[in-house]
Parts: C-alpha cells; structure tokens; sequence
C-alpha cells in the first residue's frame, strides 16, 4: 500500500479564519452600551426632575392665587413699602425691607425679611433669612427649603421640609413637623 503524505503548498494557503470576537472586544462594546444607557437614564432623570420642580413651584404659586393672595413675580425684588395684604412673591430673589400686614408666600431661591410680618409665611425656595431686626408673628411652613437662617424673632412655629436650621447664630435641629430625614446638614 501506498502511503500519500500531504505537503503543504505555501502559496495554496487560505487566510485564517476568525472564530468569532475576542473577549476583549465583547467586553469594550458591552461597556460602551452600559455608558450610553446610563447617560439616556441620566438626562431622563435631569429632564424630569426639572419639569417636577416647576410644577411644584408652579402649583404652589396657582395655590395661593387661589386664596385670594397677590402674584408679584421678578427676577429680583426688594420691596421698600409696606405690604397690606396677602401676597405670593415669584422669582429669583426678594428682599422685604418693610413691614408686612398680611401673610405671604414666597416662591423664590433666596429671600430675606428685614421688616415685621403680621401673618404666617410660606417658603419654597433654597434660602430664607430672617434678619435681625425682623419680627415674624406667625408661623413658617417650609414646603421645601435648604437653608433657613433666623437672626431675628419668629413667634409662631418653623415647620415643613429643610436641610438646615439656624436660629441666632446657633445651629439647631429641625422643629416638631420639620421633615427630620432631610435635616442631616446642621451648620454652625
């Protein structure tokens, strides 16, 4: 019997063939898919906790028009007269350098109260100061709120929903009603 041994020709060669993808290349392609995701989930989120933000703010400032208070909205106010009725202020800033006979609503990121407030005030917003010479009679509802810095008198209640508490010059823990998760940041 005749035994064919098979010699390789080098030039009847084929080319390699590919099994399929590397590990390597699995995991970079698998990788960059997850970083696409997490973007389109993140802007989603952006997206929608933006448009819940203005709702909030924008169903509070319609609450108390509701009620009978007046819509005042600026970009930045100070309000040098007196107040004499119930008011909904909306906007960046306020500053209240009068007295105020009535109660308020204020739907700003930062306010201060440099004035007497015969009423109760409503705060959405990121800062509210009550300043030192300022006297309010009633109470403050936060809705949402950061900081709220109280250098002056506040009779009634502080309550609602705040990160920080600071009542004359000292740092204090939210009061009874005060959203009490939320109030992890006590500064000094």
């Amino acid at each position: 019997m005749m035994m064919m041994t098979q010699i390789d020709d080098p030039f009847d060669s084929q080319p390699p063939t590919r099994q399929g993808m590397s590990t390597g290349a699995k995991v970079g392609i698998g990788c960059a898919v997850l970083g696409v995701l997490l973007i389109i989930v993140i802007c989603a989120g952006l997206i929608f906790g933006g448009y819940w933000v203005v709702r909030q703010v924008t169903e509070f400032v319609e609450d108390f028009e509701q009620q009978g208070y007046t819509l005042v909205e600026g970009q930045s106010m100070n309000v040098t007269t007196p107040v004499t009725e119930s008011t909904v202020y909306a906007g960046e800033h306020l500053m209240i350098d009068a007295d105020v006979m009535g109660n308020l609503a204020i739907a700003v990121q930062s306010a201060t109260i440099n004035g007497r407030v015969e009423g109760d005030i409503d705060f959405i917003g990121q800062e509210l100061v009550i300043g030192p010479d300022a006297v309010v009679t009633g109470d403050i509802r936060v809705k949402f709120g950061q900081v709220i810095i109280v250098h002056g008198t506040v009779e009634g209640e502080i309550t609602g929903s705040y990160q920080t508490l600071r009542q004359n010059e000292s740092p204090a823990a939210p009061e009874d009603g005060a959203d009490s998760e939320s109030a992890n940041d006590i500064e000094p």
